[in-house]
């Protein structure tokens, strides 16, 4: 069956297309078939399987000129109201749409759809989860210091942040144009960033893809800086912790297999190899296959594996804060960390939260916390 959740209204109502607009408290059971993911469908994701992760996150209306041209129709009253100013989340889209529009377009996005179904990818399940967080982040507007310096040229973007999880072959990242661009910000400018409540927490996973590479090998993890335990087993601590960063990167991702004894101990990159590389692909820990050569595949296989695995985290996050009803928010992630919104009447949750945070299925990884009335002056806790 096909399902379109396009609102929700009083009394929780939800506003649903299934060949005809229905208006329910929640969905009948059933195993559905939708396009995307959108925060509607949060308490109903079990049921729905989402054909955009099973095709390669291609955008739906490339697949149909015609759906294409009537969502420019459906879009164009949609702006109108957004000019006049109209809270589109207190008006539902038929108020606003005229039903000779909208109802053709349903009909056709649900033709389109379905005639597009797939076999879940094996690797649906941290699609989904990577999904449900970057769309709770979208509803987020970002709060921004308009006495800051940067504030015009960098109000000219809409306030909000949008990933595109589909940029990077790796699965890391991206970003959708014309939003606020928190992956390519100066950190002279992160200054500009404030809190919608009272504060902001960064739970930051400490050398996350050194801790991956371990944790694949079964190795224990240190509980201490990782380039501190190297400087301290390796260099007697006579080093730099940059020093030893840049000697330890210089050996692992290198081209030219360089040789070291001591590191070659602990990160075996032939058992790593042996195990997920095969007939020039990586299978990940999460069943991504990715195409890649050998001098590839380690960069490939950590950078990938600690991205999923770190959107798994943050995921539990939300749904904790979902489960206790919490107004704290996901404000945004950055690489390897993750940027609360936090309400100050809820901060006996955060130790919970980096509880969550750091117990990973691959072990429990090290955690900085800082904190701070905006994301530039951001101190270690």
């Amino acid at each position: 069956m096909y399902i379109d959740i396009l609102d929700k209204v009083k009394d929780d109502y939800l506003i649903y297309y299934n060949s005809e607009l229905l208006k329910v408290k929640t969905i009948p059971e059933g195993r559905y078939h939708s396009w995307s993911y959108n925060p509607l469908c949060f308490k109903f994701s079990n049921k729905i399987t989402f054909q955009k992760l099973n095709n390669n996150g291609i955008n739906l209306y490339s697949l149909s000129e015609e759906l294409k041209q009537l969502y420019l129709k459906v879009e164009k009253y949609i702006d109108i109201h957004q000019n006049l100013k109209t809270k589109l989340n207190k008006v539902f889209l038929s108020d606003i749409v005229p039903s000779h529009v909208l109802l053709p377009f349903l009909q056709l996005k649900e033709k389109t759809v379905i005639n597009n179904v797939k076999d879940k990818i094996n690797h649906y399940d941290i699609l989904l989860k990577i999904e449900t967080v970057i769309k709770e982040i979208r509803l987020n507007r970002i709060v921004l210091d308009e006495n800051h310096p940067q504030f015009v040229s960098l109000n000219n973007k809409k306030p909000y942040i949008s990933y595109n999880s589909y940029k990077v072959k790796t699965g890391r990242m991206g970003m959708n144009t014309g939003y606020f661009p928190i992956l390519t910000l100066n950190k002279e400018y992160r200054d500009i960033i404030l809190p919608q409540y009272d504060y902001l927490i960064e739970l930051d996973f400490n050398t996350a893809e050194v801790r991956t590479a371990l944790s694949l090998l079964s190795n224990d993890l240190p509980e201490i800086d990782i380039h501190q335990w190297h400087n301290q087993q390796k260099f007697n601590n006579k080093l730099t912790r940059n020093e030893v960063k840049s000697d330890f990167f210089s050996w692992f991702y290198s081209k030219h297999n360089k040789k070291d004894e001591f590191y070659e101990k602990l990160y075996k990159k032939e058992v790593l190899l042996n195990s997920y590389f095969s007939e020039n692909k990586i299978i990940t820990p999460f069943n991504r296959v990715i195409d890649c050569d050998k001098e590839h595949f380690l960069n490939y296989l950590i950078q990938s594996t600690t991205s999923d695995m770190f959107f798994e985290q943050v995921y539990e996050i939300l749904l904790y804060l979902k489960r206790n009803k919490l107004s704290t928010k996901i404000y945004f992630t950055l690489h390897d960390s993750v940027v609360l919104d936090v309400n100050h009447k809820e901060e006996k949750h955060l130790n919970n939260i980096k509880s969550i945070f750091k117990n990973t299925r691959f072990g429990a990884f090290m955690v900085n916390v800082s904190k701070g009335h905006n994301f530039g002056n951001m101190i270690q806790q």
